[in-house]
């Protein structure tokens, strides 16, 4: 079984396999329409996000005066974009795809609990996500 047809091994992935060497088309289609990347305040962007460059951003997040201290990751899909954020203190903003003109907004416990929730961001798991968070006033 390939890593693509299986949602939650798409954390452990850099970038989606190369249409042209994968065989199974649901899994190619699915790389095409899927893309994410994650935004730093302080200046820093990558593409093909996984949860070892959230890791990274947290890290480098912790060091951060309060200005500067926030990133967060964008996954689209089909032309559509969702977004999660974090800033130093764990406040966490949302906003998805299908209502993007509200966004939802929570409080994470510490560092592990933010992790685990960009994991499920990045498995799509967005209802997860939004029952976590709360609308915003």
């Amino acid at each position: 079984m390939c890593a693509w047809s299986v949602l939650p091994f798409l954390r452990h992935l850099a970038s989606p396999p190369s249409p042209s060497r994968h065989k199974h088309k649901r899994c190619v289609q699915f790389a095409r329409t899927m893309e994410t990347y994650l935004q730093t305040a302080w200046g820093d962007q990558w593409d093909n996000v996984s949860t070892d460059t959230v890791k990274m951003a947290i890290e480098g997040l912790k060091k951060m005066d309060d200005e500067h201290g926030v990133f967060w990751v964008g996954l689209i899909k089909k032309g559509e974009e969702n977004i999660f954020q974090v800033n130093k203190k764990l406040g966490l903003i949302a906003v998805f795809e299908d209502n993007p003109e509200i966004e939802y907004k929570g409080q994470g416990k510490d560092w592990n609990e933010i992790e685990s929730l960009f994991e499920i961001f990045l498995a799509d798991k967005m209802d997860t996500i939004r029952a976590r968070l709360r609308k915003a006033e």
